[in-house]
């Protein structure tokens, strides 16, 4: 991890976004690509003759196009972090937009188990020794889990 102890480019948005990483990074958070994210989103608003004082909504709305061969996950995290972003110039008295984040569609997939994996859930669970100062553990809230 690259720690920053100075603005990286000479951007509208430079100085703020080396405050903000150096801010997220005070309350623990990693904050690993995203220095490298503003920077390219600096890039295009130093371009477009961006003031810099808070995000345009027409700006953030270009940072927010789809880029060619770019992922769904790719684009939200790249929007996940201008949000991030434009939320601090708001802490900081900077009228500035937070985009929307796109509807992503759910990957999950649920599992229904069959009887027999439910069998061999409860045999496998029949199988562990309960102790008396364990009554409240994870294992014995998941037995009852299952059993309900």
């Amino acid at each position: 991890m690259r720690q920053i102890d100075r603005p990286r480019n000479n951007g509208v948005y430079s100085r703020k976004i080396y405050e903000y990483v150096k801010y997220k990074r005070a309350l623990g958070y990693k904050m690993e690509d995203v220095e490298e994210r503003l920077s390219r989103f600096d890039k295009l608003a130093t371009e477009r003759g961006e003031s810099g004082n808070g995000i345009s909504r027409e700006l953030a709305e270009e940072w927010c196009k789809p880029l060619p061969m770019e992922s769904p996950y790719n684009r939200y995290g790249r929007i996940s972090i201008l949000r991030g972003f434009s939320a601090y110039l708001q802490v900081m008295v900077f009228e500035s937009y937070i985009p929307k984040l796109p509807k992503q569609a759910s990957t999950f997939c649920p599992h229904i188990f069959t009887k027999a994996e439910m069998a061999n859930i409860f045999r496998e669970c029949d199988k562990l020794h309960l102790h008396r100062k364990y009554t409240r553990s994870l294992k014995i809230r998941l037995v009852g889990h299952f059993a309900w």
